[in-house]
């Protein structure tokens, strides 16, 4: 590749399946990666090797190509690059950690409350014979309800509810003052809560 592309231009290319732009992407982005876990498992004191992080770093590019790139199609231009991959990064390494069993205590500062338990629903719907069909309706529900907010919002409900980042590790991946990130937190939930109301959904919330 003759000239540096824009990340923009990169990311398009490589959406187009240009294998020299996805070689691009990997070695632009892959130290940048490879820090982000190596600090998350640092910080969760969780025991680790250097393939370790190497499998969550494949695993959230891998993330990246599945389904015909639908993940990198979605990435909207108006947030960071660097701090939507990080996201990226912090929720499959929190996945490592659950697969690995280590305990929910030692990962979650704040209690997420009652869409905790719902957010199991929604991740678990696809498995669910098991699972009620007013569970399934439920879950149902709150995916329309988040899919209502905005990119940014989104985001920090995923990492809080479902992913049960602290408030700290969310403010560092967004680049949220640490002294703003509490009201930034509680509007969301507020947004949220508006959002299952329109759902029919009225204290999940409360």
């Amino acid at each position: 590749m003759t000239e540096k592309l824009s990340e923009k231009a990169l990311i398009d290319r490589c959406i187009e399946r240009d294998a020299a732009c996805w070689s691009e992407f990997l070695q632009r982005y892959s130290a940048f990666l490879h820090s982000i876990i190596r600090k998350k498992l640092l910080f969760l004191n969780f025991p680790h090797t250097n393939e370790d992080a190497e499998d969550i770093a494949v695993n959230t590019f891998n993330s990246l190509l599945e389904n015909d790139y639908s993940l990198l199609k979605k990435y909207d231009p108006a947030y960071a690059f660097r701090t939507w991959l990080a996201v990226l990064a912090l929720t499959q390494c929190n996945r490592f950690v659950r697969k690995k069993k280590i305990t929910t205590a030692s990962i979650d500062a704040e209690p997420a409350g009652a869409l905790n338990t719902a957010a199991n629903s929604v991740r678990e719907s696809s498995d669910g014979p098991e699972l009620t069909a007013e569970k399934k309706e439920e879950a149902g529900k709150i995916r329309k309800a988040v899919e209502r907010l905005n990119p940014r919002e989104k985001l920090i409900v995923i990492m809080l509810f479902y992913d049960r980042v602290k408030y700290k590790d969310i403010a560092k991946a967004l680049n949220i003052p640490m002294n703003s990130i509490s009201k930034v937190i509680f509007r969301v939930k507020a947004n949220l809560k508006e959002a299952l109301k329109k759902e029919g959904i009225k204290d999940l919330l409360s």
